[in-house]
């Protein structure tokens, strides 16, 4: 029964990966490092749209941008959260140098290593991300 589960959980984090718009040329298609990355860069644009929308919120910790892509994935190990946290603020990072956001400030916990950081996005922002996913590129 438990290799029905693993197996179950394989195939909802591939139907995330699956409906992916991948448009660039550039990119080979069995890469799954590049694939994965752009699951979570899809996952991450759909769910800032979605608050933004619902809650005119533009304001978001990469913390909580990351507990909502391992749960969109599927992912139960909370061991993996440094692993997809780096992932994230790699995305926002690159977000960042194409003006979509601003990083807005860092948070260190006095008791660990570990970071957070606050972006900000632009109004402009939502409207690009809308206007990315009305217009297929080809």
């Amino acid at each position: 029964m438990s290799e029905d589960k693993k197996n179950l959980n394989h195939e909802k984090s591939n139907s995330v990966l699956d409906e992916l718009p991948i448009n660039d040329l550039s990119i080979d298609p069995m890469d799954s490092k590049v694939k994965e990355l752009l699951a979570i860069e899809h996952i991450l644009e759909k769910y800032v749209l979605s608050v933004n929308t619902k809650y005119h919120s533009h304001v978001f910790p990469s913390s909580q941008l990351t507990k909502v892509v391992m749960k969109k994935l599927n992912i139960k190990n909370k061991n993996m959260f440094r692993i997809y946290h780096g992932k994230v603020k790699k995305i926002l990072k690159k977000w960042e140098g194409k003006n979509y956001c601003e990083h807005v400030d860092t948070t260190h916990y006095s008791h660990c290593k570990k970071t957070k950081k606050i972006y900000q996005f632009k109004d402009d922002t939502f409207y690009r991300f809308n206007l990315y996913k009305m217009i297929p590129i080809r």
